[in-house]
């Protein structure tokens, strides 16, 4: 049981890269998101990712993996202004309304505030709503790309925007979308509850290599961006 999901980021030059396409702007509609934390060490030590969790609550990856949770883990807490050594990071799951599929977008940082403005934009289209269907189905939105500066130091931000209303047709065929993603997401997150060892067992240090285990890892796993190769404040 397969499913795919691209994987589209912003490039250092600053343009959407969709599965390694250079393009200047995304249609989409965003469908919903998966939520989870990690920790880099010194990127010019080459010390990689030290901690992460899948779920923004407990730590279950890296080479320095933390006890957590991470509600009250130091790493996670903000020091005055200076935000936490432990990033947020949004997995937003669109739907790409000119290619015809799915993709993830990861958004950390300062990244993180204009898509919240996006969101709240969406909540006040009423006349948008068709049904009983979330209204953020019934939108289509448009990703592009803004140079931006904060403490001396450039980079590049993603922008969000909604471009247009949907059809009752287009909707409705989001919702589907939708709830098959989830669908998919849920019997994932199964099959890797069903390989976590009892606790009267000893955890191995890979899931057994068998196929139930490798589909869990296709299905709608996504990569963590680099603090190098993911260019946002």
């Amino acid at each position: 049981m397969l499913f795919e999901i691209g994987y589209y980021k912003i490039s250092k030059r600053g343009e959407i890269l969709v599965d390694e396409t250079p393009v200047n702007r995304v249609e989409f509609v965003f469908l919903l998101y998966k939520f989870k934390r990690a920790y880099f060490g010194n990127f010019d030590l080459d010390e990689g990712l030290f901690c992460a969790s899948d779920d923004g609550q407990v730590p279950n990856r890296g080479k320095n993996q933390l006890k957590g949770p991470c509600k009250t883990c130091v790493m996670a807490q903000w020091n005055g202004k200076t935000p936490p050594a432990c990033t947020e990071i949004y997995d937003l799951i669109c739907f790409d309304t000119e290619r015809k599929q799915p993709f993830s977008f990861s958004i950390k940082r300062a990244s993180i505030k204009p898509f919240k403005k996006f969101l709240s934009n969406a909540a006040l289209q009423f006349d948008a709503q068709i049904d009983d269907i979330p209204v953020e189905q019934c939108l289509v939105g448009e990703i592009t790309v803004r140079e931006a500066k904060k403490d001396k130091k450039e980079y590049f931000a993603p922008q969000f925007n909604i471009t247009r209303h949907c059809s009752a047709k287009e909707a409705h065929h989001y919702a589907k979308v939708k709830q098959t993603i989830e669908r998919f997401m849920t019997e994932e997150a199964r099959m890797r509850q069903k390989m976590l060892p009892s606790a009267q067992e000893t955890a191995p240090e890979e899931p057994p290599d068998t196929e139930e285990s490798a589909m869990a890892e296709v299905n709608t796993s996504f990569p963590y961006p680099d603090d190098d190769e993911c260019p946002f404040a």
